[in-house]
Formats: structure tokens, sequence, C-alpha cells
């Protein structure tokens, strides 16, 4: 609702960088931009995608804002892509060769570039990544009153039938923020 995502924009405006999967640029073809109810942000973050094909949209609104910056990581040498995505303002790093941007890599990155306080939004297979890496310092989750689609998976991990198996965390606090 309006509350959490008001929310979302604050945090968004605390953060160095916000990183999503490729996946999400294609999908849902979001801005990742603080956007403040009745104040300006102070700072844009940077805008952080992983995609190892480099198969992105460049019209995508993620590389309208020119504050911030977007950094894609990928494994792809495809330098036609390359240049297309360059050509709208953003920075590409090839990370590794094919297959999936290394997490562990793509954190020392962004650790070497003073990024230290990183938002990963999403999607699924890319919080799951970050889950079962043990990558994970903190975890924000909003839960609407509202079952969609496949219901309640918002982290692509492998099914865990034993407890043992269980990705655990230590809640801090639970708050209701909206509806």
């Amino acid at each position: 609702g309006p509350k959490a995502r008001e929310r979302s924009h604050q945090l968004r405006d605390q953060v160095d960088a916000i990183l999503v999967g490729g996946n999400t640029v294609r999908l849902d073809d979001p801005q990742l931009t603080t956007r403040l109810r009745g104040r300006t942000a102070r700072r844009q973050p940077l805008r952080v995608i992983l995609s190892a094909s480099l198969e992105l949209p460049p019209k995508a609104r993620i590389f309208d804002e020119p504050r911030g910056g977007v950094l894609v990581l990928t494994t792809s040498s495809n330098a036609r892509r390359t240049r297309a995505l360059e050509a709208r303002g953003a920075e590409v790093v090839r990370i590794g060769e094919g297959g999936a941007v290394d997490l562990k890599a793509a954190l020392t990155l962004l650790a070497s570039r003073e990024i230290v306080h990183l938002m990963v939004e999403g999607g699924a297979g890319v919080f799951g990544g970050f889950l079962e890496q043990g990558l994970v310092d903190q975890v924000q989750l909003y839960v609407a009153p509202k079952v969609l689609g496949e219901g309640i998976s918002w982290a692509g991990l492998a099914p865990r039938s034993r407890m043992a198996d269980a990705i655990q965390f230590e809640p801090r606090s639970v708050e209701q923020v909206g509806a």
C-alpha cells in the first residue's frame, strides 16, 4: 500500500545502491529511484543490475534518471549489447565468464567502490542467491493481506523439507505499516 511504498522510498534514500536482476528490469521496468512525497531525495542511489546475458531493454526506465548512475554487472562479452547500454549512460562491467554473475565477486566490486549499504530489491532468483550464500545482513519483508499468482514465494529458494536445512532469521521487530 501507499505507506509501505513510502517507507521503501525512505529506505532507498539511505542506501548507497539498489540491486536487481535482469529479469526484474525486463518484466517490471522499475525506476529504482528515490521518490519521496513532498520533498526531494537527498541523492539517488547507484542502480545495479545483474545480467549474465546483457539482454536488457535499452529503453527501460532504469536508465532515465542520470543521478546515481546505473552499473550493469555481467559475464557476457557481447559488445553490441554493451554499447547499447553504455549509450543510455550505464557502466557495464564484466565479472567472470559465462554463467550467472558471481554474487561474492559483485559485492567485492561494490565494496571497492565504497558501496557499504546495498539494498537488494529482487527478484526471487536474486533474493534466493543472496540468502543461499549467506550474504544477507537484514531482511525487510512487506507482506500484503493478499495472495496473488503462485502464493507467497518471494525468494527463489530450493524447497527445504528438514528444519536443519532452513534459513534462519532473528526477528528484530515486526510492525504494521498502513493496511
